[in-house]
């Protein structure tokens, strides 16, 4: 993935003369590079998977700033390990978001990632155009395996720790490894649950946050 997005910056976002960048983490970042925020800072309120677009890059202060939606965030320079370029991303990593088309890669070398559900995945991201690349073989086997898959959380061992708290459901969402839930404590900055060690389906994993909400 490192290699495919170096590349793609080379062709969409090359390195233009007198222009800022900053080398940090094996990654070069120029203005306008797409990125993706890559673990979860509350304290910046940007979370794992959020894109955004370097707008400025400031050598005095060692700090990046980017956009996201309509949040400029700054990172200094020894923060940059949290984002990354997102010319190129995972099938988990672009849930709930959409582009104007896509490109899917397939090849039967990622035979445990070769699912039903995360082609579906892929093809739902395009709002216009999706491109399939690879092996018809690698495609047939991701269409005809949709067996389900356990998931192992934490989520329900999380939740019963926040008894009594302000917890409230914001967007019920699977995601790899469980859902995506926010949770407000005493009107603090809200946070994602990410789900880890129980064994649920996606069905069981609802059920369990609803008891556990009500």
């Amino acid at each position: 993935m490192r290699e495919l997005n170096t590349a793609l910056q080379k062709v969409l976002n090359p390195t233009r003369p007198g222009q800022p960048a900053v080398e940090r983490f094996g990654w070069r970042f120029h203005i306008g590079d797409k990125v993706i925020q890559t673990e979860n800072d509350c304290d910046k309120d940007v979370f794992n998977g959020d894109v955004g677009i370097v707008e400025r890059i400031d050598a005095v202060e060692q700090q990046v700033a980017v956009r996201f939606d309509e949040r400029l965030v700054k990172y200094d320079f020894g923060e940059l390990d949290e984002i990354s370029l997102a010319y190129a991303i995972t099938l988990h990593k672009s849930q709930g978001s959409e582009f104007p088309a896509v490109m899917i890669q397939l090849a039967t070398q990622h035979y445990m990632l070769l699912q039903r559900n995360l082609i579906y995945t892929g093809i739902t991201r395009r709002k216009k155009l999706v491109v399939l690349i690879g092996q018809k073989k690698a495609l047939g086997i991701a269409v005809r395996n949709d067996r389900p898959q356990r998931r192992y959380s934490g989520l329900l061992a999380s939740l019963k720790g926040h008894r009594g708290k302000c917890l409230r459901i914001e967007n019920l969402q699977p995601i790899e490894g469980g859902i995506v839930i926010r949770r407000r404590e005493h009107l603090e900055m809200p946070m994602r649950i990410f789900a880890q060690h129980e064994p649920l389906t996606d069905a069981e994993l609802a059920v369990q946050v609803i008891h556990a909400v009500l």
